[in-house]
């Protein structure tokens, strides 16, 4: 006959018992994505989630489908749009931009720690 607490230490054990099995299971999964086959493997399968969608589009008849239309005429503008000349100046902008962030900023920080000087120590610093 089993008392009521040795019952309650046996579900204690099985309740255990189970979190382990679970616990090596997560660890096995682990160690797979981990591995070179793993990486691979998950991103074959995220590919797949990501394109599966738009495939139907895509295998759909043109006639009857408006997201294959719609895309066309997308990629019609913008290879229309979009020459070397304008692909160089839009670059040209972005990195012009950049650069004058980047001094912007370098200079606000300098000026920062001019003035914390001053405050601090009492003098000025260049």
């Amino acid at each position: 006959m089993l008392t009521a607490f040795s019952r309650e230490k046996q579900k204690v054990v099985i309740r255990l018992k189970e979190r382990r099995k679970t616990a090596t299971k997560v660890q096995k999964i682990k160690n797979f994505l981990m591995s070179t086959k793993g990486k691979i493997a998950a991103g074959v399968a995220s590919a797949t989630a990501v394109l599966a969608p738009a495939s139907t589009a895509f295998c759909a008849d043109p006639a009857v489908s408006e997201a294959v239309t719609a895309a066309e005429t997308l990629m019609g503008r913008l290879t229309a749009v979009l020459n070397i000349t304008n692909i160089v100046a839009i670059l040209g902008a972005g990195i012009t931009a950049c650069a004058g962030l980047f001094l912007a900023w370098w200079g606000a920080r300098k000026l920062v720690r001019m003035l914390m000087g001053v405050f601090k120590k009492g003098k000025l610093s260049i």
